[in-house]
């Protein structure tokens, strides 16, 4: 679950608000903070981040730069 998002950040321009639940990171499911870090550390720092989030009865993709 996301626990906070940081004014003005990628996450933040992509629509990612605090509570949203992180199913996936490029397309790799995460089932814990632990796996959506190291799916986010594989990534290089010009690569873009998918973001497969759920929120309230919805799914939705975010994508933001590194």
């Amino acid at each position: 679950m996301v626990a906070e998002v940081q004014p003005g950040s990628p996450a933040e321009l992509a629509g990612v608000r605090s509570g949203d639940i992180l199913m996936s990171v490029n397309r790799h499911p995460v089932n814990s903070a632990k796996q959506a870090v190291e799916e986010i550390s594989k990534a290089k720092e010009t690569d873009s981040l998918l973001l497969l989030l759920k929120r309230d009865e919805g799914t939705f993709f975010a994508a933001l730069s590194k």
